[in-house]
């Protein structure tokens, strides 16, 4: 992942971020999650 990009996202005081999985054919949300900054790069 581009280090620009990843140094925008604000992780809270845990050091994570909530991601969401949506459908790409239906645009329904699957789950919403949390990650951390390494779960983040490997994208």
């Amino acid at each position: 992942m581009d280090k620009s990009i990843l140094e925008k996202i604000k992780f809270n005081s845990e050091g994570l971020v909530t991601v969401i999985t949506q459908s790409y054919y239906t645009g329904k949300v699957l789950m919403q999650a949390y990650a951390n900054r390494e779960a983040v790069e490997k994208r």
